[in-house]
């Protein structure tokens, strides 16, 4: 599993929406608390807006080898 795709640059202001398109509950969070979205069941989504530039790394807490990056500019 992972996050497709892994890395994604944006403006600020852009809201990003994670959809979970397998079978099995998933979640998005950010170290740092910027933001942590609770799960995800198939077919769920949640998004978050970017309103400040930076790099924004976040990962599944139930695989937290599945990762990803926002970059916002």
């Amino acid at each position: 599993m992972e996050y497709s795709p892994q890395n994604i640059t944006v403006a600020v202001g852009t809201t990003v929406v994670w959809t979970n398109v397998s079978s099995e509950v998933q979640t998005v969070y950010s170290p740092g608390e910027l933001f942590d979205e609770s799960a995800m069941g198939p077919g769920g989504s949640v998004s978050y807006t970017f309103t400040k530039s930076g790099t924004y790394k976040y990962y599944s807490q139930y695989d937290p080898e599945m990762t990803g990056v926002v970059i916002v500019e």
